[in-house]
C-alpha cells in the first residue's frame, strides 16, 4: 500500500509541476518563435535566438478597451528609444500583437490611435494561434520584453519598468527628475482632432484634493506647477457639449505627441498622471546659451586612455566653480575624438571619456541629475578631416576635443 501511495503522491507532483510550467513562461526562458501576419497582409517569422535587438511584444485586442489605454505610451516608448544610442544592441523592435478574428476593427484602431507606422500584428485565432499559444497569454493585456540573447528578460512590465531596461542599455546618462513644472495641452475629436478650448482642468492629488485648477487656452494649452512633492496626480474635467457622448479626449504634448485619452466618468473625464507623463511634459525654461558653453582639447586625456590627467582635472574646476555659481545651469559633457582607429573603438572610447568626466563632477559635489555624458566618437569633426583626406596633423588634432553645453532651467 505505501508504494501505492507513493507513486500516487509523485504523479500528482509530476502533473502540478508540469500544469505550472506549462501556465506561464519565466523571465530567463528562450523566447519561442512566432509566425505572424501583418497589417500590410504579409506573414513574417521570427526567430529571436541572439537577434542583437531588445524587442517587446504586446498582445492586447480592439475588443478589450484596458489593453489599448498602453498604445499610446508604447509609442512613444518606441520614439525614446529611437533616439538613443546603444553599447552592445542594434536597437528596440516593438511588435504590436492584436489577438482577435475581427479585422476590421484591427485596422480601425490602427488609425485611431495613430500606430500605422509600426509593427502591427494579428493572430485571428487569438491566444489559440499555434505560436502564440506557446506564449500562453491567459489574459490581456499582456507584455514580453526578449533581450539580446533571445531570453525573456521582463514579463508584463509597465511602461515605466519598460522605458528602465532600455535606458540602462543606452550609451548616455539620462536626466531623472521629477519636473515641478508641465506644459501639454488637451484635444478632443477621432481622426481630426480639435483643441479643448477655454475648459476647467482640476489637479488633484493621491489624497484626492484640488490643488490648482487651471483653464486650457485657445489652443488647448495649459501649464501647472508646483508640484514637485507630489504623487498620484490626476487630471479631472467635467463633462462638456464640446465632447460628444462617443467622442475622445487625449492628452498630449504642446508638440501634438499624444500620451494618451482621458477615462470616462460619471461626473466627467479623468487622466492619471504617470511618472512618464511627468518626463514628457516637463516644462524647461530656458534654452541652450551658446555664449556659455566650453570646448577643451583632447589634453584632458592622454592619447588612447579615458582617465583625466592632471591639467584636465585644473580645467574641470572652471567647470564646476561655474555649476556651483549657478545652480540653474545643467550641463552635456560631450566628447569627440579624430578618424584615426576603429569607428568603432573610437565611439566607444569618447563615451567612456565623458563618463570619466560626469563621474569626477559628481564626486565633487554636483548632482547627477544636472550632468548628461554623450560620446560623439568620430561623428562631428570641426573641419573636413576625415579618411582620405590629406590633413595637416594640426588639422587632424583639432577634431579632438571635449564641449561643455550649459543648460539653463528654471
Amino acid at each position: 500500500m505505501k508504494i501505492k501511495y507513493l507513486v500516487l503522491y509523485f504523479l500528482v507532483v509530476f502533473n502540478w509541476i508540469n500544469y505550472f510550467a506549462q501556465s506561464s513562461l519565466f523571465v530567463g526562458q528562450n523566447a519561442p518563435p512566432l509566425v505572424l501576419s501583418s497589417s500590410r497582409n504579409s506573414v513574417t517569422s521570427f526567430n529571436f535566438y541572439k537577434s542583437n535587438k531588445l524587442i517587446y511584444l504586446y498582445f492586447w485586442s480592439s475588443e478589450n478597451a484596458s489593453s489599448k489605454d498602453n498604445l499610446f505610451k508604447i509609442k512613444k516608448v518606441q520614439k525614446h528609444a529611437s533616439k538613443l544610442n546603444f553599447y552592445d544592441i542594434d536597437g528596440v523592435e516593438v511588435l504590436l500583437i492584436a489577438l482577435q478574428s475581427d479585422k476590421q476593427s484591427w485596422t480601425n484602431d490602427i488609425q485611431k490611435y495613430a500606430i500605422e507606422g509600426m509593427n502591427n500584428y494579428i493572430a485571428i485565432k487569438g491566444a489559440k494561434d499555434y505560436f502564440i499559444s506557446n506564449y500562453l497569454v491567459s489574459d490581456i493585456p499582456f507584455g514580453y520584453l526578449i533581450n539580446e540573447e533571445g531570453k525573456i528578460v521582463l514579463k508584463n512590465p509597465d511602461i515605466m519598468q519598460l522605458r528602465g531596461f532600455i535606458d540602462s542599455k543606452s550609451k548616455n546618462i539620462p536626466y531623472i527628475e521629477t519636473p515641478n513644472e508641465i506644459s501639454g495641452k488637451i484635444t478632443h475629436g477621432s481622426l481630426n482632432k480639435k483643441a479643448l478650448v477655454e475648459e476647467k482642468i482640476y489637479v488633484t492629488d493621491s489624497k484626492k484634493d484640488t490643488i490648482e485648477t487651471v483653464l486650457t487656452n485657445k489652443e488647448g494649452e495649459f501649464m501647472i506647477s508646483g508640484i514637485q512633492n507630489k504623487s498620484d496626480l490626476t487630471l479631472k474635467m467635467n463633462k462638456t457639449d464640446r465632447v460628444n457622448e462617443t467622442g475622445n479626449l487625449y492628452l498630449e504634448t504642446k508638440k501634438g505627441d499624444v500620451l494618451g485619452d482621458f477615462s470616462k466618468t460619471n461626473d466627467g473625464y479623468e487622466y492619471q498622471l504617470s511618472e512618464e507623463d511627468l518626463l514628457e511634459l516637463k516644462n524647461l525654461k530656458g534654452n541652450i546659451n551658446e555664449s556659455k558653453n566650453i570646448t577643451f582639447d583632447e589634453k584632458l586625456f592622454a592619447s588612447g586612455e579615458n582617465q583625466l590627467t592632471p591639467l584636465a582635472i585644473k580645467k574641470m574646476d572652471i567647470v564646476i566653480s561655474k555649476l556651483n555659481e549657478q545652480k540653474n545651469l545643467r550641463v552635456e559633457v560631450i566628447s569627440h575624438t579624430d578618424y584615426r582607429g576603429e569607428t568603432k573603438y573610437n565611439q566607444m572610447l569618447s563615451e567612456k571619456r565623458s563618463k570619466a568626466i560626469v563621474n569626477y563632477l559628481i564626486v565633487k559635489g554636483i548632482e547627477g541629475k544636472r550632468v548628461k555624458a554623450i560620446g560623439k566618437g568620430e561623428s562631428e569633426p570641426i573641419n573636413e578631416c576625415n579618411e582620405g583626406v590629406e590633413c595637416t596633423t594640426q588639422q587632424i588634432d583639432a577634431n579632438r576635443r571635449t564641449e561643455f553645453k550649459f543648460y539653463e532651467t528654471e
